[in-house]
């Protein structure tokens, strides 16, 4: 490519899938989680409040970005969070 060319380029959003790991700060924040296996979800926000979002269907995407995931309340399973 010559540097004339490069103008041309554009750079793409992309989604990285990581499994969220509970009890765990995450370092960049997710844009979102998916959640895979219906159930409760407790999350911290970037202010330390803690909230637990309740019977939250297989298959959803929740649009929040938390800082954590706390295990105690959690029943959700199969949480990817999505960057």
């Amino acid at each position: 490519m010559t540097p004339e060319s490069l103008r041309d380029v554009r750079v793409r959003p992309y989604v990285v899938f990581i499994a969220a790991t509970l009890d765990t700060d995450f370092d960049p924040r997710p844009e979102a989680i998916w959640v895979g296996g219906q159930g409760d979800v407790e999350v911290i926000d970037i202010d330390g409040n803690q909230t637990v979002i309740t019977a939250v269907p297989a298959g959803t995407i929740l649009q929040i970005r938390p800082v954590r995931i706390v295990a105690a309340l959690t029943t959700a399973t199969l949480m990817t969070l999505l960057f």
